[in-house]
């Protein structure tokens, strides 16, 4: 059994593409990490140097911005109070002072400009795409950059008024999302590195005995304070199927049994959903 602690957004035992919402601080179980916008834990090193590896392949594959110098500036404004407030150590951010800030922390980062009839996504720091593609998705529309991601017809009708009420309060928000993955590396761009092969690279290939993890992203959204942007960052965990406990890995089937055929596909999982639910059998017995 595990001997530190994690998230468990499956514990519903039903899988559905919500909103899922809560005020940031709520107790999710993980101490004073949950009150924290940034929470640097001791693999810090690990996140900073996927981070490094991915400026040297290409920084225009994983760093697009088209932010003004004034929404730059108010934006850094803010989450540099919110990084001091929380006693995280920063280095390094004398020239570009942005991307800088974001080898400080663990968590990929975005911001969406927002307007009476579009969201669009004006920065993307994300070294840790999750099989999609950053490049592919900035400077587009919320719902062009969601328009792969079946079942989100609810909250793709309200995501305007939900970005929009985020932004008008001092009230960030938080929300997990979870996959499941066949290897612990952060980094799942579509497009593999020079010199790596696409089957190496492409991960998502369970065997019965293979490892399994759950990939769980905590997202937290804020408005930022005079701009029309909204924060939006993801921290990804890994949690190894066979050190969990049996509620959890039951919880996970029944997530599994609950998926529609269209999330079994965008999940990786539509080929080896039989396969994955034989594997958390014999971990449960």
């Amino acid at each position: 059994m595990q001997n530190h602690l994690y998230y468990r957004p499956w514990l519903s035992r039903r899988f559905r593409m919500e909103a899922g919402l809560s005020v940031l601080g709520r107790d999710w179980g993980m101490g004073s990490l949950d009150s924290l916008f940034f929470q640097k834990t001791p693999d810090f090193l690990h996140y900073r140097q996927t981070k490094e590896e991915g400026i040297r392949e290409n920084l225009g594959k994983y760093y697009l911005s088209d932010l003004s110098q004034a929404e730059e500036s108010l934006f850094l404004e803010w989450v540099l109070k919110k990084a001091s407030n929380e006693g995280l150590a920063l280095d390094d951010l004398h020239t570009e002072p942005l991307l800088n800030f974001s080898l400080n922390i663990s968590e990929d980062l975005s911001l969406i400009r927002i307007s009476d009839s579009e969201a669009i996504l004006a920065l993307a720091s994300i070294f840790f795409p999750n099989h999609w593609s950053p490049e592919e998705k900035f400077a587009k529309d919320f719902l062009a950059v969601h328009a792969p991601v079946p079942n989100m017809q609810k909250i793709n009708a309200s995501h305007l008024a939900l970005l929009g009420a985020a932004l008008k309060k001092d009230q960030p928000m938080v929300r997990f999302a979870w996959g499941i993955a066949t290897d612990k590396r952060l980094n799942h761009h579509p497009t593999p590195p020079p010199g790596i092969a696409y089957e190496a690279w492409h991960g998502r290939s369970p065997s019965l005995n293979g490892s399994l993890y759950a990939r769980v992203e905590r997202q937290v959204l804020a408005g930022v304070p005079k701009t029309d942007l909204i924060y939006f960052s993801i921290r990804t965990y890994f949690t190894d199927f066979s050190m969990m406990n049996n509620e959890d890995l039951d919880c996970i089937r029944a997530c599994i049994l609950d998926m529609d055929e269209a999330i079994l596909n965008y999940k990786g999982l539509s080929s080896c959903k039989d396969l994955v639910l034989e594997k958390i059998l014999r971990l449960m017995s």
